[in-house]
């Protein structure tokens, strides 16, 4: 039997061993990713776990805006542009329908965190989101280099050929 005094002791731990210093490089993230993760740690050492996990939503977002917009998926409207890139990614496949929930989730802790005057989310929620937003940056840092692979592809193609005429 494992009590929730343990638990929270454990998460504690790996919170601490996550953003604790620069103890994130080490899982080797993107300079997108990096930049986030040193903002997140600065605020959750600070004691703001809250604004930590704003600042790797911001992270999540800019990888499926990059993503939706890579492959052609409008992403211009406002306020449902990150709902629906998350279900259009999802309805394509893009991501699972577990990942969809996840960053449904995600959103939906964000927004209230960040609308919220007094929010009433959990500090232990935030915490547990916090170490949630590892993998799941993991995976849209591989979601975002699949979905360029085609143009880098065909962009090599063209410079083998020499009819390079723009960029990526």
């Amino acid at each position: 039997m494992v009590f929730p005094g343990a638990l929270s002791l454990m998460g504690s731990v790996m919170l601490r061993a996550t953003f604790g210093e620069n103890a994130w490089q080490r899982y080797e993230f993107g300079s997108w990713s990096d930049a986030a993760f040193k903002a997140a740690a600065r605020f959750y050492q600070d004691g703001h776990s809250d604004h930590a996990f704003i600042e790797l939503f911001r992270l999540v977002e800019a990888y499926l805006q990059l993503t939706a917009t890579t492959m052609g998926i409008s992403n211009t409207e406002k306020p449902e542009r990150v709902e629906r890139i998350i279900n259009t990614l999802r309805v394509r496949g893009v991501i699972s329908n577990e990942e969809g929930f996840i960053l449904h989730g995600f959103r939906a802790y964000r927004n209230q965190l960040a609308h919220s005057l007094f929010s009433d989310v959990p500090s232990a929620m935030t915490e547990g989101l916090l170490l949630l937003s590892v993998p799941m940056t993991m995976r849209l840092e591989h979601i975002v280099g699949k979905a360029l692979e085609p143009r880098i592809k065909e962009w090599l193609e063209k410079l083998a050929s020499g009819t390079v005429t723009d960029t990526l």
